[in-house]
């Protein structure tokens, strides 16, 4: 791989979050030759100076989508809305790692392993499993319909039945390599 993207979206009340993301993929960045972005959803400018400091590229993130004009809309939500648009925001990257900015990378194996999965063309996503989440305890009942009425809502009962017992994917921890088709089919999917 030439040059992975790490991305990350954080406003100043965040930071203090995203300065933990920052350090804690510093030395695993610079040995592996990994940029890495922030989408600015309203950091401070001491903030600003210290993520540029700190080797990270800093960017106003924009609205493709039209939302910002749509009612009850708030400017953390460029955060989520922007992903299917990174490699045309963020151009010139073979892979692109989304990484939010509460996230803490304890190991170097976390990125190693989604580097890898890339490498081979494939998309690398987490599932939210843990023993502490509902869906793991005497509760999954309840939780378990409530994902099915979410499915179904927006894509009907047929892909709710396939969809909602499954683990839910984490939209905080993604890589995608630049060519993978999922881009142009999520960005379809929103339009």
């Amino acid at each position: 791989m030439r040059t992975p993207l790490i991305v990350t979206a954080s406003d100043a009340n965040l930071y203090w979050l995203l300065k933990g993301l920052v350090l804690s993929t510093a030395e695993q960045r610079g040995r592996r030759g990994i940029a890495m972005a922030c989408l600015d959803l309203g950091l401070a400018p001491e903030q600003r100076q210290w993520l540029v400091g700190h080797g990270v590229r800093v960017e106003a993130p924009p609205d493709p989508l039209g939302a910002a004009a749509m009612p009850g809309f708030m400017p953390y939500m460029l955060g989520q809305l922007c992903r299917p648009f990174l490699r045309d925001i963020l151009p010139g990257h073979d892979a692109y790692i989304w990484l939010d900015a509460d996230i803490w990378v304890q190991q170097p194996e976390g990125l190693d392993g989604l580097l890898y999965v890339m490498r081979h063309g494939l998309l690398g996503v987490c599932p939210e499993i843990h023993v502490a989440y509902k869906a793991m305890s005497t509760e999954h009942i309840p939780y378990l319909r409530y994902w099915w009425l979410r499915w179904s809502e927006v894509f009907g009962e047929e892909v709710a039945e396939r969809f909602s017992p499954l683990p839910m994917l984490n939209s905080g921890v993604v890589a995608i390599p630049a060519d993978h088709p999922i881009w142009s089919a999520r960005k379809d999917q929103l339009r």
